[in-house]
């Protein structure tokens, strides 16, 4: 036993030696907006958090910088033609152990800078761009397929890749050799059972029971489906149910869908909010939802929205799509539904009507979300997976 603890003692003292003078220099890239109240920025702005907190040396290159991050130097970009040139020279002025880009639109800057540098080139796919583009853009089947091709193509200038679900990196092994998998952390200290409720949605919602939905109102994340399981319950039990939507972004489609189907007493409709904010305005809520559809897109990303909502202990209600059924257990931490089934939905709400199946998948959320969603763990995992890439 003394041995053992002496051991202890060495590893851990050889640990904090190795942190100071082997500190991890990481260019992170990242061109859109960390500031946005929204699932990928708020992914990118916890992994520069936690990279920091793990003792590396963080550089950030973006357009716009992030604030109250103290980071050790940016970089603002210049246009996209000039970047590579930009880059390398930052890298090695620097002397930068990695470079690594957030979400697959950087992936084209790989072949040169794994050519014009020494860093090791990483890049975190957290979901299909190509068959989000092909969605939101209706590109051609000649223009999808060549940049599915190119991706792949480009892919192997990288040295590692890290994504969020287990389907996306059964995707990406085929071309990535090193594929490491991180879920989507929640910060435990913002989202927990203590959380105070929002005090004018509780007395918005009087009797009923509120629905909480909060994220990207496109219909591909599943919206029209708990509309319209709310409009079908409102028929046969008005006033049972309320739904408040937190829009990220609001489709006009929504606005529509509520007027015409007399719903404007049973929703309330609020923009885009701040991140700290969103915590107190789910909280009023009784059931918590993400019933996306299953396409391209939902089976392979992971919703950053699930652990928020786990960790405050509401009662959850998610589609089998994706990782989601991986890691609630029905009936314990969840109730699933199959994708695109408003009757099942619509059920799945009468049975939440009982306040201790509400309390047992509250409790069973929460516990989720502390034994594998914890911030603080993950980040200190992915730092690790970093350092030791940086060293081969």
């Amino acid at each position: 036993m003394e041995l053992a603890g002496c051991q202890n003692i060495i590893k851990n003292t050889a640990g904090i030696i190795g942190n100071i003078f082997l500190r991890m220099k990481i260019l992170v890239y990242f061109s859109g907006n960390v500031t946005e109240p929204k699932g990928t920025p708020i992914r990118v702005k916890n992994i520069l958090i936690h990279l920091i907190k793990n003792r590396a040396d963080v550089y950030y290159a973006s357009r716009i910088m992030p604030e109250k991050i103290s980071l050790a130097s940016t970089v603002f970009l210049a246009k996209p033609y000039a970047r590579p040139w930009q880059l390398a020279k930052f890298i090695r002025q620097n002397k930068i152990d990695i470079f690594y880009i957030v979400t697959s639109a950087g992936i084209w800057l790989a072949p040169f800078l794994r050519i014009l540098t020494r860093a090791k080139i990483g890049c975190d796919m957290h979901s299909l761009r190509v068959e989000e583009e092909k969605v939101y853009k209706n590109l051609s089947i000649v223009s999808y397929m060549f940049q599915k091709y190119t991706e792949y193509f480009l892919c192997l200038f990288l040295h590692f890749a890290t994504g969020c679900s287990v389907p996306l990196g059964q995707y990406y092994k085929r071309f990535i050799g090193t594929y490491h998998l991180f879920p989507v952390g929640v910060d435990l200290s913002l989202f927990n059972r203590d959380v105070v409720p929002d005090k004018e949605l509780l007395l918005w919602k009087g009797n009923a029971l509120l629905i909480g939905y909060a994220g990207n109102t496109k219909w591909y994340q599943g919206l029209d489906l708990v509309l319209s399981a709310l409009a079908k319950l409102n028929e046969e039990k008005r006033g049972m149910f309320k739904l408040v939507i937190v829009a990220s972004s609001l489709d006009p489609s929504v606005g529509e869908f509520i007027e015409k189907n007399n719903l404007s007493e049973a929703v309330f409709v609020l923009g885009k909010q701040p991140h700290e904010k969103v915590p107190s305005l789910l909280m009023a809520a009784d059931i918590l939802t993400i019933v996306r559809p299953s396409d391209m897109i939902t089976e392979y990303a992971f919703p950053s929205k699930f652990p928020e909502h786990a960790a405050l202990g509401k009662a959850l209600i998610v589609s089998k799509v994706g990782d989601l059924h991986r890691y609630v257990e029905d009936g314990v931490s969840a109730l699933i539904v199959e994708p695109q089934n408003v009757e099942e939905l619509a059920n799945a709400l009468l049975k939440l009507t009982d306040p201790k199946l509400r309390e047992k998948l509250g409790e069973g959320a929460a516990r989720l979300a502390q034994e594998r969603f914890d911030i603080n763990a993950i980040g200190k995992k992915m730092y690790d997976f970093l350092f030791s890439q940086s060293k081969l």
